[in-house]
């Protein structure tokens, strides 16, 4: 009775144990850190650029449906210029 006690908890510290560097080994290698330069991004002042990008926001990809703060959303709709809000990084328009 002893042997199989013995045998079990060695069974039982070995499996622990592996499990415990299978979930490490996971944890580890689940999301990996992919490292390269962030391009360097500047406004265009070209008028047909800014042109282009009035055209998108306000009509075609209706992105001023969803970022153009709230209490202006009729006026974009209108086709009054409102700047967009929300985002994580200052921008500064050329406007």
């Amino acid at each position: 009775m002893n042997i199989i006690l013995k045998t079990l908890k060695w069974l039982g510290t070995i499996l622990l144990f592996s499990v415990l560097v299978a979930v490490a080994f996971i944890y580890h290698n689940q999301a990996p850190q992919y490292e390269a330069p962030y391009p360097v991004i500047s406004a265009s002042t070209d008028p047909d650029i800014i042109a282009r990008g009035k055209y998108l926001f306000y009509g075609a990809a209706h992105c001023a449906g969803c970022h153009a703060p709230r209490n202006q959303v009729a006026d974009s709709q209108r086709g009054v210029a409102v700047l967009p809000s929300g985002g994580s990084k200052a921008f500064a328009f050329a406007i």
